[in-house]
């Protein structure tokens, strides 16, 4: 089986405000169809890599990108674990597990060489160091289709991810 890795904003959420990026925690809403195209992909475990610049710009602390990755949790159940890199250099990467009772207190994992900001492949890397079955990545982004490149992962646009699987 396979696991998938999605890209969060504009491929596993949206606003729900219609805003072009989360106001708040509560501000997203699953992408139409992305729901049913997990479910039917029937994927081994289910993962989110998102790069969060609006901490590097000061829009939002770590708290809040924490507290909008803890209500992705809510929107999908199913959801393993999520990475996210909130540097503009790439340096740090978040580690937020789901478990039952899980108080969302992320690892912190330090830059070792490749970039963990995409479309640099170290939070791929990162995934793949876990687990050894077979993964493939799923985003709406240039830089999400270049970073599972050059960590040779099978990349798939979230368009037609939908298309094929809902």
């Amino acid at each position: 089986m396979t696991i998938l890795v999605c890209d969060k904003d504009g491929t596993m959420t949206t606003t729900a405000s219609g805003a072009r990026f989360v106001d708040s925690p509560t501000d997203q809403t699953p992408l139409l169809g992305m729901q049913q195209a997990i479910v039917n992909f029937g994927p081994e475990l289910l993962l989110c890599a998102s790069n969060q610049g609006g901490v590097a710009a000061s829009y939002k602390s770590i708290g809040s990108a924490i507290m909008e990755f803890e209500f992705l949790f809510q929107l999908y159940p199913e959801l393993d674990a999520a990475c996210f890199c909130p540097d503009y250099a790439g340096k740090l990467c978040y580690v937020l597990k789901s478990a039952p009772d899980a108080d969302f207190s992320p690892q912190i994992k330090i830059y070792d060489g490749d970039s963990y900001r995409k479309p640099g492949p170290g939070m791929l890397k990162l995934i793949q160091s876990w687990y050894r079955n077979d993964l493939l990545y799923v985003g709406d982004r240039p830089e999400d289709e270049q970073a599972a490149s050059a960590a040779n992962i099978p990349y798939l646009h979230i368009n037609a991810f939908i298309k094929e699987y809902s």
